[in-house]
């Protein structure tokens, strides 16, 4: 039997909720933890290439990492559909992407189309989005004419509180 053809048998157990065998469980969750594996390697490389880019480089580049992140999730819904997970011209964005990011944009390109798989990409998403919430929490928010006038606001009532008990 060929390997495609146990892993067609594996997808029909599943279906099923037949119980695996041991080589079944085995090719399973190794193909998970490499997948895996392989999409957060991949991550931390664009995030290490993302930190490493200048301030004004970066702000490029956060763009090109949302639509990654947007084009990663298109691609995970066609594959769960069962179609091709990129079209030519997401992998012409993705080779643009990666050049924003400062990699060899075609090369990585091409081993991103390579490698990717549902958790390939669902790793993915999770650096990003990890990335995203850690610029969040980085950039100060700006503070609003009227949040200003609230805490003026708050800091009166507070002295007059302390005057009136003292």
């Amino acid at each position: 039997m060929t390997l495609f053809d146990s892993l067609s048998k594996i997808m029909k157990k599943i279906k099923t909720a037949t119980p695996l065998d041991k080589l079944e469980i085995a090719i399973v969750r190794d193909s998970i933890k490499k997948g895996y594996l392989n999409g957060i390697i991949f991550a931390k490389a664009i995030t290490n290439a993302y930190n490493n880019l200048s301030s004004s480089g970066q702000k490029e580049a956060k763009e090109a990492y949302i639509k990654l992140q947007a084009i990663t999730n298109m691609a995970i819904n066609r594959v769960i559909e069962g179609k091709e997970p990129f079209y030519r011209e997401e992998i012409k964005i993705l080779e643009d992407i990666f050049n924003k990011l400062g990699f060899d944009g075609k090369k990585v390109a091409i081993s991103y189309v390579a490698n990717f798989n549902v958790v390939f990409g669902l790793a993915i998403n999770e650096e990003l989005e990890m990335m995203k919430e850690r610029e969040e929490i980085l950039i100060p928010k700006k503070e609003t004419k009227e949040a200003k006038e609230v805490a003026k606001i708050k800091d009166v009532k507070e002295e007059k509180v302390e005057k009136l008990t003292q």
